[in-house]
């Protein structure tokens, strides 16, 4: 009657087991405490838990609105894009293991006795101490009551076979095989992996001081109270945990927009794409902006004395008009700013390549731009020499920009619109 209104296979078992040895008041004073804490580490486990469910919650929806709101205006080949574009197959992925894993436990359990369940668990490398605790205090408490209630070890074994819960049955039964064939009970107790190597020498010691039954419930006091200190300690560990594994998608994140960044950096171009403007040098010979597809290349040409001297450089997806405008709509803003300076860092770079081939060349530089304000664009003070309008064959405006000759730094350069 009592499972039937939602008590757990322990309580009902442990009322049955107290109607027999008659001692119902302690029993139910002992299930008190035991609900009790069960409560309290209820209270703990959602307590520990929700706060890093709901970052876990917020990880997975920048994940998603990564994939599909900023995948498309970022290279497809870097690791990080790959890794959030496959963020929603990943995370189905290790959702249905999960499922899979605690299904095929489920059916294991229900399925297979429950003496080789517990003895599996009892070897696990996390989480054995608690299981042993656990039974060793229910065992032991139960097992005192009866004895102390002056009940015979064969009735006590005959009396478990009986109760509900199979585990139980089970023990009573191979305790009951074992008294049989002359085997002791504290010989039998501790072949079983898990309870604590403790329960058979408290055994054997209660039945050498012929006080077997109140040996066992001081223990199991004592053992209740390590399994509460290893509940609370196991709730103390777990939130880190969790913490750790939204940090760890949270760099995943930053380190994605790292790739981004890096998707922009020079890449040689062999094959020349289209010339969308071309820029007078002064010195009979002109630099050209081109368009291969998203990528923006750059064509600088020195004079020499036999015949120019020709470089290109290429930029991935700044000719990606969604990308692009998404970057330069609103000017100024901290993230502009920031990927602004790493793509005129890497400037300074092929800058420094210009110079080292000759120290008189012009070192010039050249970009791409949606928003009209870069007609007004100044680097480190310097005003852009020339901004061309390319309309391409979507129908898209760009704006085309260009310095003759400019000195830039490593990093820490200044863009203005003034």
């Amino acid at each position: 009657m009592m499972a039937g209104i939602g008590f757990s296979d322990a309580v009902t078992t442990q009322l049955s087991l107290a109607e027999l040895h008659g001692n119902l008041a302690l029993s139910l004073e002992k299930i008190s405490a035991y609900l009790e804490n069960m409560r309290k580490v209820k209270k703990k486990l959602i307590e520990v838990s929700t706060y890093p469910l709901i970052l876990l919650g917020f990880l997975v929806l920048i994940m998603l609105g990564l994939r599909n709101y900023l995948l498309p205006q970022m290279d497809a080949q870097n690791i990080g894009t790959q890794l959030i574009s496959s963020f929603p197959q990943l995370f189905l992925a290790l959702g249905t293991g999960l499922v899979v894993f605690v299904l095929l436990g489920f059916l294991y359990y229900r399925q297979s006795s429950k003496i080789k369940v517990f003895r599996s668990l009892s070897h696990l490398p996390f989480g054995k101490g608690m299981i042993q605790a656990y039974l060793t205090a229910y065992y032991a408490r139960e097992w005192g009551n009866l004895i102390g209630q002056g009940l015979e070890l064969s009735q006590i074994f005959t009396m478990m076979q009986e109760q509900k819960s199979q585990l139980f049955q089970e023990i009573g039964r191979d305790l009951a095989l074992s008294l049989d064939r002359g085997q002791s009970f504290s010989d039998t107790v501790g072949q079983y992996s898990f309870f604590k190597k403790e329960l058979p020498l408290m055994i054997e010691y209660g039945e050498v001081k012929s006080k077997l039954g109140s040996e066992l419930e001081i223990y199991a006091e004592k053992t209740w109270e390590d399994f509460f200190r290893r509940v609370h300690k196991a709730m103390n560990v777990i939130q880190p945990l969790v913490f750790v594994f939204v940090a760890l998608g949270l760099i995943s994140y930053i380190g994605s927009k790292y790739q981004e960044i890096q998707s922009q950096l020079p890449d040689p171009v062999t094959v020349p794409g289209e010339v969308v403007a071309s820029f007078d040098n002064g010195d009979g010979t002109e630099n050209h902006i081109l368009k291969n597809d998203t990528i923006l290349q750059v064509e600088i040409n020195y004079p020499t004395a036999n015949k120019d001297s020709r470089y290109f450089y290429g930029f991935k997806n700044l000719f990606d008009y969604r990308a692009t405008r998404w970057f330069d709509l609103n000017l100024p803003n901290q993230h502009f700013e920031a990927n602004f300076d790493v793509y005129l860092s890497e400037w300074s770079k092929i800058h420094k390549a210009l110079k080292a081939g000759n120290s008189q060349n012009k070192t010039p530089l050249a970009g791409a731009a949606t928003n009209e304000a870069f007609k007004q664009l100044k680097i480190n003070g310097q005003r852009v020499d020339e901004v061309k309008e390319y309309v391409d064959a979507e129908g898209n405006t760009w704006y085309l920009w260009y310095f003759k000759d400019i000195q830039l730094k490593f990093s820490g350069n200044k863009a203005t619109f003034e």
